[in-house]
């Protein structure tokens, strides 16, 4: 049988009888043959590394690539390509596994242009920077003790409630 390729070649040397129709049998090899079955089998090689031929199950301990990967399919059900979009996205060498106290570490002295805090206690410290609270949200609408007191119409003196005391 003729052996059009190299995934047709046997792995017992003695059924490889011909390449690409060149004779290898003792007795029918003419010194041409040599020569023309060298070069089928330098094409048949050629066929592969062009990708005209593939082989039908290679396997690698290890390998060794220098270029681009091109995945047209999945890698162990993953899809390379969507996946490496996500991934994309992710700063080198972050982790997901950051305690509280290593994210405080990382944002302590940032800036933060808008932040919305659902819940929050705070302990100790001061705020700055920030637009007084109004009356009507629970705050008195004042950066100052006096201008609190104005603004909840607390009587300064005291003086009311020492006549209404007095008055009693």
């Amino acid at each position: 049988m003729t052996k059009s390729n190299i995934t047709e070649y046997d792995n017992t040397a003695a059924n490889n009888t011909d390449v690409q129709d060149v004779p290898l049998g003792e007795n029918l090899m003419y010194p041409s043959h040599v020569n023309n079955a060298f070069r089928e089998i330098m094409a048949d090689l050629a066929d592969i590394n062009d990708g005209t031929v593939t082989l039908t199950s290679p396997a690698a301990g290890s390998i060794n690539i220098t270029g681009n990967i091109t995945v047209g399919g999945t890698v162990d059900g993953r899809d390379i390509a969507t996946d490496g979009s996500k991934l994309d996205g992710i700063e080198a060498s972050a982790t997901a596994d950051q305690t509280g106290a290593e994210i405080a570490s990382s944002i302590s002295g940032q800036t933060v242009a808008t932040l919305t805090i659902t819940s929050a206690t705070i302990n100790g410290g001061s705020i700055s920077g920030i637009t007084d609270l109004a009356v009507a949200d629970g705050g008195t609408g004042a950066s100052d003790a006096a201008t609190a007191r104005t603004n909840l119409d607390v009587d300064q003196a005291g003086t009311a409630v020492a006549l209404a005391i007095a008055l009693g």
